[in-house]
């Protein structure tokens, strides 16, 4: 959550970006004055962005800051010398204490002063030992010491290309001088058409940028093109299976056609109850085309070999077997859907989708088919 709250973020403050390496800084200074000019790119950084602008007036603002802190005495914040004022204090009110029990007529009022006198003796005994300093550490720590290195921190020496800390360098400059440019964006990537937008127009000057928005451009476009190869592979070789075994096109089709009408089902039911396509779910199509399949051939082949009391399809065993099968198969499944994991949530949820409309079609669709399919036979 934290996370997409960052991505919500546009420009500099986005945490992802593209990284562009130039030959030399001069290159990359160049490249991020193209950048600039595209309409998707609301910021970019080369290593000459590292070292601050307006010195100057910074400079004498921190040294005036720097003043004021001069002007508090370090001795007041001194343990030693509280302890000590705590100490002259307390004498002075055990005396007043004293002379004021003496004096009192109430000898139970009397009694309770010289009390308190006595756990303020006990209050001096313990600051004169070290559990007061003890207590201060543990609470405030070395004031004065901080104060020191704050004075340090407020007086700061000009900073140039040559002066940067090394481990901030080393990020932006290469030893052997390849320069990095780091490119953020004009709109919220979390939309994924601004990111292709984006990667898309940054690789019109650079085609070898990298960086988090190149590679989900790049896992996307795989992932797609796997998806379509594997299903289209599952399709054929089905089909060249289903061919195989019956070597009958009517068959085959009886079989195909409730499983792809199953499969747009679902897509459309992932478009209802806004279910999107990711690197996980993506499976589930060629998956279901897998799973579903073997219901249909079954019943297929239960109707060529249908005794005469079978005349109702569903009243079969095959078809009670395709539906236990299939239950079963949906329960396992739609288990997922409980994992606190998303990516498996929604592979769950989208596989007891795609199980339930498969045996509705395969129980429903394709018995009218094959129904249909002897009325014609006959007439």
């Amino acid at each position: 959550q934290a996370f997409n709250e960052l991505l919500d973020e546009s420009g500099v403050a986005s945490p992802w970006y593209v990284d562009v390496l130039a030959p030399n800084l001069a290159a990359a200074n160049n490249l991020k004055e193209q950048a600039l000019k595209l309409p998707t790119v609301d910021h970019a950084i080369t290593a000459v962005d590292l070292v601050p602008s307006e010195q100057a007036e910074k400079i004498s603002l921190l040294q005036n800051l720097s003043a004021e802190f001069l002007a508090i005495d370090q001795s007041d914040l001194s343990s030693e010398k509280k302890i000590a004022e705590a100490l002259v204090a307390i004498k002075a009110l055990q005396e007043h204490l004293v002379k004021d029990a003496k004096k009192s007529d109430t000898e139970s009022f009397a009694s309770k002063q010289l009390g308190v006198v006595e756990q303020l003796d006990e209050l001096s005994n313990e600051l004169n030992g070290k559990t007061l300093k003890t207590l201060e550490d543990s609470l405030v720590g070395d004031i004065a010491g901080a104060l020191t290195a704050l004075r340090k921190s407020l007086s700061p020496e000009r900073v140039s290309s040559d002066s940067l800390p090394d481990d901030l360098a080393n990020q932006m400059l290469a030893p052997d001088g390849r320069a990095r440019v780091q490119i953020f964006a004009q709109e919220n990537l979390r939309d994924n058409a601004n990111l292709r937008e984006f990667v898309a127009s940054v690789q019109t000057l650079a085609p070898r940028a990298t960086g988090m928005p190149v590679n989900l451009v790049a896992f996307e476009t795989a992932t797609k093109n796997s998806f379509l190869q594997a299903l289209i592979s599952a399709f054929i070789l089905i089909s060249l299976l289903l061919a195989y075994l019956w070597r009958n096109l009517i068959d085959m089709a009886l079989v195909l056609s409730p499983l792809i009408l199953s499969l747009l089902l679902t897509v459309s039911c992932m478009t209802l109850f806004q279910v999107p396509f990711n690197f996980t779910n993506v499976i589930v199509i060629p998956l279901l085309f897998g799973i579903g399949v073997d219901s249909g051939i079954h019943l297929v082949h239960r109707s060529h070999g249908a005794s005469p009391e079978d005349q109702n399809l569903l009243n079969t065993t095959t078809a009670r077997a395709v539906y236990y099968s299939a239950l079963t198969t949906f329960i396992s499944f739609g288990s997922l859907s409980l994992s606190a994991h998303q990516g498996m949530s929604s592979l769950g949820t989208l596989l007891a989708i795609g199980m339930v409309l498969t045996v509705v079609c395969n129980l429903l669709v394709l018995p009218a088919l094959l129904e249909r399919i002897k009325v014609r036979t006959k007439s």
